[in-house]
């Protein structure tokens, strides 16, 4: 019988490795580790109050000028300090009805995907790229008021379907900012600007099993600060959960960055965007 032998794969920065091998072995690390650029007193979070349009009910505005404080950190010679520069009034205009439309429900994804993007183009037109997916919203109606409208109707750079971790894995190694809707139920969406991934696929089936102990880390606009959760699925192709709050699952994910990339992407923390590491087995033959 011959011995066990194993391959290792280390991929750095651009793009995402998909093994299919049954007994693969995936870590995703951290991708985001340097937040020099992150300062959380910045907004002044605590100055919101609770049960005001602008705590939890703003975190769509909020986490999109995190997002944007990033892309002008990370590439200060594509967006400069053009998209925020005082984070407060940044918020606020994102807020207004001409962006996100935010109120005391919230923001919806239609609002928050069209009045980012609305956004950003109002300031730097034709210099950032835009790419997600997103549960399906339906049209609007009285009963589906979140629904896609003939003025905001579905984006082409939109995939409808639950949002995949290989997805967000992917737009974070190609140093983009990506922001995640967390809903529980019917409720409202809450945004979180996610920062990374830590996964460890035991079974090499490529599904966050429960028992695996998968994390996402993003800063939550609340607070200002970084943390993370649990995420697992239930089955293939089935929503991602998170421990964020009972009975909470990841709805949309959504990215931007600046087009065409550089050539040469700045790298974050220790030199590298990101590390995915692939290990697996060849079973031995008879």
């Amino acid at each position: 019988m011959r011995k066990r032998s194993y391959g290792r794969i280390i991929l750095l920065g651009l793009a995402m490795l998909v093994i299919t091998a049954p007994a693969s072995y995936a870590a995703l690390y951290e991708v985001q580790q340097d937040f020099s650029w992150w300062n959380s007193n910045t907004l002044n979070l605590g100055q919101f109050e609770p049960g005001s349009p602008m705590a939890t009910h703003g975190s769509g505005p909020v986490a999109a000028v995190i997002s944007f404080m990033y892309l002008q950190y990370l590439y200060p010679e594509v967006y400069g300090t053009h998209l925020v520069t005082n984070p407060w009034d940044a918020a606020l205009t994102l807020a207004s009805e001409p962006y996100m439309n935010t109120g005391w429900s919230g923001t919806w994804v239609r609002d928050c995907l069209w009045g980012q993007q609305l956004y950003i183009e109002d300031r730097l037109s034709g210099r950032t790229v835009y790419l997600g997916q997103a549960v399906p919203q339906g049209l609007y109606s009285e009963s589906n008021p979140g629904g896609w409208t003939q003025t905001r109707d579905q984006p082409s750079w939109l995939t409808e379907g639950n949002p995949t971790w290989q997805f967000i894995v992917q737009e974070l190694l190609q140093g983009k900012n990506v922001e995640l809707s967390l809903r529980v139920g019917e409720g409202e969406s809450y945004y979180v600007t996610a920062t990374g991934i830590s996964f460890d696929d035991r079974d090499g089936d490529l599904m966050v099993d429960d028992v695996e102990g998968a994390r996402i880390s993003f800063i939550d606009p609340a607070t200002g600060l970084l943390s993370s959760s649990q995420i697992w699925q239930s089955g293939n192709g089935e929503l991602l959960e998170t421990d964020f709050a009972s009975g909470c699952f990841i709805t949309m994910a959504a990215s931007e960055g600046p087009v065409p990339l550089p050539s040469t992407l700045v790298l974050v923390g220790s030199g590298a965007l990101g590390l995915l590491g692939w290990r697996w087995p060849r079973r031995a033959r008879r």
